[in-house]
């Protein structure tokens, strides 16, 4: 019961704080991308992985009933991490990645072929390392 009025305390904090879902952050630099997050009970985690570490990159759409989210998915030999545009970073992190692994598709190539139609998965694979 402890356990719980805390949670609830520290979900009510967040609102107070103008918080109304878990936060999502895309940090990164030269050598690793980290998605860290805070939720509404203050609770915080991250996930990473190296550039060099990336085996494919995926692109696709998660219907969530009135809009679409467009996420890019990394496969890494630990398996896949996702990160999506309604994360904090997401504009620049796009360009990054451009630059990181040598031939990903610009974004204006790709961004129209899974944001239209609506409301459907449209995956594709964006891009594979080549050994």
């Amino acid at each position: 019961m402890k356990k719980f009025l805390h949670r609830m305390a520290e979900h009510i904090k967040g609102r107070c704080q103008g918080r109304t879902e878990t936060q999502y952050e895309i940090k990164w630099n030269q050598q690793e991308v980290k998605m860290e997050w805070l939720t509404m009970e203050h609770e915080t985690g991250s996930l990473s992985f190296f550039w060099d570490s990336v085996l494919a990159v995926d692109t696709f759409k998660r219907d969530f009933f009135s809009v679409d989210c467009i996420c890019l998915a990394f496969q890494t030999p630990d398996g896949w991490i996702e990160v999506n545009e309604q994360m904090k970073g997401w504009g620049e992190f796009l360009a990054m990645v451009e630059s990181r692994l040598a031939g990903f598709p610009p974004f204006k190539i790709w961004w129209f072929e899974v944001m239209l139609p609506a409301f459907q998965t449209n995956h594709a694979r964006l891009w594979t390392k080549h050994s």
